[in-house]
Parts: C-alpha cells; sequence; structure tokens
C-alpha cells in the first residue's frame, strides 16, 4: 500500500502558489500601466497606511501594558536573527571545502 497524501498536499500547495503568483503578476501589470501620478498616490497611501496602523498598535498595545509595545519589534528581531544565521550557516556550508580523500 502506497501513501500519496504527501504528493497530493506537495501538488495542492503548488497549484495554490502558482494561481495566486498569476493573480498577483496580472495585477502587478495592472499597476504598472496606471500613469505614474497615481502610481505615486497609491504607494503613498499604501505606505502612509501601513505607517499609521503600525503606530495606532503600538499605541494600543503600550496602554494595555507598556512592555507589549515592544514585543513586535522583539518577535522581529528575532525573525531576522534566524534567518541572517541560517543564511550565514548556508553560505559557510558552501564554501567549505574538504580536502582530497575525503575527512580523516
Amino acid at each position: 500500500v502506497q501513501d500519496i497524501q504527501q504528493s497530493y498536499n506537495r501538488g495542492l500547495s503548488y497549484a495554490l502558489s502558482s494561481s495566486v503568483t498569476g493573480i498577483l503578476l496580472f495585477l502587478l501589470n495592472g499597476f504598472v500601466n496606471f500613469p505614474l501620478v497615481a502610481q505615486d498616490a497609491t504607494v503613498h497611501m499604501l505606505a502612509s497606511a501601513t505607517v499609521g496602523y503600525t503606530v495606532l498598535l503600538h499605541t494600543q498595545l503600550f496602554g494595555v501594558f507598556p512592555a507589549l509595545a515592544f514585543l513586535p519589534l522583539f518577535v522581529c528581531v528575532v525573525v531576522a536573527h534566524f534567518v541572517v544565521t541560517s543564511v550565514h550557516v548556508k553560505q559557510k556550508a558552501v564554501h567549505t571545502v574538504t580536502p582530497r580523500g575525503g575527512p580523516k
């Protein structure tokens, strides 16, 4: 008896990621065809909303408990640390040279 569940899950995830990528590229293509003024205004509105809601979230967290305002920053720093460390380890593994004849 062969378990096909793993291959089904991989196929489904590939199909979903491919579909989402196609939709995002279609939307990006439409955005690139906008006039430059509309592109600039859209990017500016999105950036302002992102910064504004981030400040609002931190203000509300500070009102609940002051240490909570720094929790998102702490989580981002920890994630960034592990990403940088994993990239460094992968690069180090790629550049490791073993002597001829293999390790002894």
